[in-house]
């Protein structure tokens, strides 16, 4: 698979595999739990194929990116650590991406 391929080789080579749990789906991208041999787990999240190609979806990933490294040097509280990402398409993902810590925690769903 070229996700867990591409994952594999930022990671220094680790196997990885794709937790079959999804972790979250919306209307633009999905999101999921990558697990490497030693323990450590990474998020990806991937444009879905029907937004995948649109300027919207290249422009939206490049921005997470920016917003998630400045908040991290900017503020003392855990912020996810982006491994790598790549706006563009064709790429060897399929699909613009982008690789992140897993922070731990609870899920929230927005329940009321």
């Amino acid at each position: 698979m070229a996700l867990t391929t591409h994952a594999s080789s930022l990671y220094g080579g680790r196997a990885c595999s794709v937790n079959k749990q999804l972790i979250a789906r919306g209307g633009f991208h999905v999101l999921l739990r990558l697990e490497f041999d030693n323990g450590v787990n990474w998020a990806a999240r991937l444009c879905l194929p029907t937004t995948a190609e649109s300027h919207i979806a290249s422009l939206n990933v490049e921005s997470e990116v920016a917003t998630l490294r400045y908040l991290k040097s900017h503020l003392t509280f855990p912020v996810p650590e982006v491994y790598g990402f790549n706006y563009d398409v064709p790429n060897p993902v399929g699909s613009p991406y982008v690789f992140f810590s897993s922070l731990k925690g609870r899920l929230y769903f927005g329940k009321s």
